[in-house]
């Protein structure tokens, strides 16, 4: 029989995916590395950071017609107690 994951073999692997970027992931990109829909990963992010794994910044990008917004970044990391 399988195993299950628990939540913080699968929070250990999100912070291994953090790790590899400074820049922090948007929502979107969370979801592309994870193979999972925007809303998924959404919800993810929200039970990383009900465990207070999430740190959250923002990112200045340029949109389809050029303008610049700050978009909203995260980052999943181990809690410093």
């Amino acid at each position: 029989m399988a195993s299950r994951i628990t939540e913080t073999d699968w929070l250990d692997a999100l912070a291994k995916l953090s790790n590899k970027n400074d820049k922090g992931f948007t929502v979107n990109e969370w979801a592309e590395r994870l193979g999972k829909t925007p809303k998924t990963a959404l919800v993810m992010l929200h039970r990383a950071h009900a465990l207070g794994w999430l740190r959250v910044g923002e990112r200045t990008t340029t949109n389809l017609i050029g303008r610049e917004y700050k978009a909203p970044v995260y980052w999943v990391e181990k809690p410093k107690r």
